[in-house]
């Protein structure tokens, strides 16, 4: 069974209450919950699976340089791998913020079809520029599954229930990334690198069928559909208006441009989670230079075993999720919280990221010939820990901040994220093989180790300026006439 579908299924069993039950069935947080979980739970898988392909690139390389013996490395990465990326920078941007005026579904439709499109682009190329348009076309699809889905999320679920999904979500896009370099090199070593692709387009074809079976899940698409037998009151006929029907196209475009440049939370989160999830690209190049490296000296198919540690370190988020459940108890109860309470896990991941680069750092050769691999892949377990906590914190944080304007808010971190994440790899071979393993590593380390006062600064002050934004005190306001609420008076809490 697909995790997400069970996970969806059981908070939102555990989790619904009175006053959404109340509200009436049209409304997607109150539909059955076996009908949430088939939505998320498609749409997670679809994203998990995405993301998979995102890393596919630095392995496939390692074996494509017998069709393409004439072009440079750098060439051959920068088609595979950064392509990939600057088209997902590219798509964050222009693409999610239309689904929050115009629906989400018939997004995820296109971006399904285009995906497995391109997959057979970039195998079937008998040049690198074709791999290169197939991996861009690629990135600039991926983009809605990789914004959207946390937008789908706030669609169906209230914020207890939203713990969990953000978390899962988080928590398989990390997956996703970890996973993508080992597919790659074992598919790529058996079958040849088309294959890592061509694959990728037949399953991406098979989700598209079950994709069309999602319904739309943004509220006033789904009872603007119902007027005539639902407008009796003006509180329903607000509901079923987007909150963006009045903003000009160039408004719809530019939105997350300015959320990034002039909100200091978005840009704060952006950097910290832009360097976290970077790292994961720069390894896909840096794992393999290292562990093949003489005092390891792995194969290099078996070089990329080591990403599995940081699976290892995703499992320990869990633990932090159970606090963040104990929180929002007791928070509910005593009827008051903000949204910074949920900034406990990055308050971890931030120093565990410093931690986990340190010790992977200085017990790799040459500084540490003769100590076991495993020492090393402890850093690892901390650096998969770190890069899940800080995904899932400050994405569900902006995702709460910002509520209405969500997908908007974190389609300028994912842009960011995706170029930073395309030049890590490019720049992965002159950080490790001209300065060596270990003052590299540590390079990265001390960066880590800068970026840890972000949360910090966010729990102090992160209030204050969420009081100042003028874009989250205005998703409170929609919130209010958009979502259910039987005691007909304006509820506004921290979230």
């Amino acid at each position: 069974m697909n995790p997400a579908y069970l996970g969806a299924y059981l908070i939102t069993v555990l989790h619904e209450t009175p006053a959404e039950s109340s509200y009436g069935s049209l409304h997607p947080r109150n539909w059955q919950t076996t009908r949430k979980a088939w939505v998320i739970g498609i749409l997670v898988f679809l994203e998990y699976f995405v993301t998979i392909i995102a890393t596919t690139g630095s392995a496939a390389v390692h074996y494509a340089h017998t069709d393409f013996p004439e072009e440079s490395n750098k060439a051959m990465i920068a088609s595979f791998v950064s392509t990939y990326s600057f088209g997902q920078a590219i798509g964050s941007i222009l693409l999610p913020q239309f689904t929050e005026p115009f629906g989400r579904r018939q997004f995820y439709l296109w971006s399904t079809g285009a995906f497995s499109v391109t997959c057979v682009i970039t195998g079937v190329t008998p040049s690198l520029v074709g791999v290169a348009f197939g991996r861009f076309l690629g990135g600039f699809a991926s983009a809605v599954p990789a914004v959207v889905v946390a937008g789908s999320v706030e669609d169906l679920f209230d914020e207890q229930s939203r713990i969990w999904l953000i978390w899962l979500w988080n928590c398989l896009t990390v997956a996703g990334q970890v996973l993508g370099p080992v597919y790659s090199t074992y598919i790529a070593a058996r079958l040849g690198w088309s294959w890592v692709y061509y694959l990728a387009a037949i399953v991406t074809a098979a989700l598209l069928p079950l994709v069309a079976l999602t319904p739309e899940t943004r509220h006033f698409k789904v009872l603007a559909s119902h007027r005539p037998t639902h407008s009796k009151s003006n509180a329903k006929d607000r509901a079923a208006k987007g909150p963006d029907a009045h903003l000009s196209l160039r408004d719809i475009l530019w939105r997350p441009t300015v959320l990034l440049f002039t909100e200091p939370l978005v840009f704060v989160a952006t950097a910290l989670s832009s360097f976290s999830m970077g790292l994961i690209y720069l390894f896909t190049e840096a794992l393999s230079t290292v562990y093949t490296s003489p005092g390891f000296d792995f194969p290099y198919e078996k070089a990329s075993l080591p990403f599995l540690a940081m699976l290892i370190g995703i499992s320990f988020s869990i633990f932090t999720r159970m606090y963040d459940m104990y929180r929002y108890k007791r928070h509910s109860k005593m009827k008051k919280g903000t949204a910074e309470l949920k900034l406990a896990g990055c308050l971890l991941g931030a120093p565990a990221l410093a931690i986990g680069l340190w010790i992977f750092s200085w017990t790799i050769p040459p500084a540490a010939p003769h100590t076991s691999p495993i020492v090393s892949m402890i850093g690892l377990t901390l650096i998969g820990f770190a890069a899940t906590e800080i995904a899932y914190c400050l994405q569900g944080y902006l995702t709460d901040a910002y509520t209405a304007y969500a997908s908007s808010a974190l389609s300028g971190l994912a842009a960011m994220r995706a170029l930073v994440s395309g030049i890590m790899p490019l720049v992965a071979g002159n950080i490790f093989e001209t300065l060596g393993n270990n003052k590299g590593g540590s390079i990265l380390a001390t960066l880590a180790t800068v970026f840890a006062i972000g949360p910090i600064a966010f729990y102090f002050v992160g209030e204050k300026l969420r009081a100042r934004s003028p874009f989250a005190r205005s998703s409170v306001i929609v919130d209010v006439v958009s979502r259910p609420n039987t005691s007909r008076r304006p509820t506004v809490r921290s979230v």
